[in-house]
């Protein structure tokens, strides 16, 4: 129920959200995994990297909705490669991870 909520409440928000993306200048990591069980790609992730002018798209094998967690070290290395040399425009990676036993947040 509290999922279902938080989905109706978020989608006007994300709604006028999404009308700026094109606005930002900045570097940007767009990350998600292939088969998200939350998220469609072709809807969400996908147009976001799209409108964002330096993006860098990363997209995780495997499932789940949350990288940070499923492959931390990617999620790091993503964020110290924007740091290092900027954005790369329309790069798409799909780097292999596979989960640790006892991996988690760091």
């Amino acid at each position: 129920m509290a999922i279902a909520r938080e989905l109706v409440f978020a989608e006007p928000a994300l709604a006028e959200m999404s009308a700026r993306y094109g606005e930002t200048r900045a570097p940007a990591v767009v990350m998600s995994v292939a088969a998200d069980c939350v998220l469609t790609n072709d809807v969400h992730v996908l147009p976001l990297a799209r409108k964002l002018e330096k993006a860098r798209l990363v997209l995780l094998e495997g499932g789940g909705h949350m990288p940070h967690h499923a492959a931390p070290d990617a999620v790091l290395a993503a964020i110290d490669g924007l740091g290092a040399a900027g954005a790369q425009p329309r790069w798409i990676a799909r780097p292999r991870y596979q989960q640790r036993r006892g991996s988690g947040p760091r």
